[in-house]
């Protein structure tokens, strides 16, 4: 999984489980994470020193903690992938309020481009 994947992951599980504490990614040129070298890529921090930098500690989860979130989160990061893709094709916002104001609804041509974009970009 990609670290943004992961990095979804791990929030989602916080989420899920009411904990709170802080995660470092330590390199951004990893490609591929998994689960035999998860550990090596991700610095948990847990309340801060008195010079404010946050004090290391144990990973507050196991891999088996985070699988039932690795789905939704790559789900979530391949959705706001495809929302940036598909804010690039759609007809300008003044395009589309111009066609209301004169048709009172989409037309069937600007009802045809949205199509076409979420088409072409479908959400999972």
């Amino acid at each position: 999984m990609t670290v943004d994947e992961f990095a979804e992951s791990i929030k989602a599980y916080q989420s899920d489980s009411g904990l709170k504490y802080g995660f470092e990614i330590i390199s951004q040129s990893v490609t591929d994470i998994n689960e035999e070298n998860w550990l090596s890529y991700v610095k948990f921090k847990d309340g801060f020193d008195d010079n404010g930098f946050g004090i290391p500690c144990d990973p507050p989860m196991t891999w088996n903690d985070l699988k039932p979130f690795i789905t939704e989160s790559i789900k979530i990061i391949n959705n706001k992938n495809i929302n940036s893709l598909r804010l690039n094709e759609y007809p300008l916002i003044s395009e589309q309020l111009d066609d209301l104001y004169h048709q009172g609804v989409f037309s069937p041509e600007m009802t045809s481009r949205i199509r076409a974009v979420k088409e072409k970009y479908p959400k999972l």
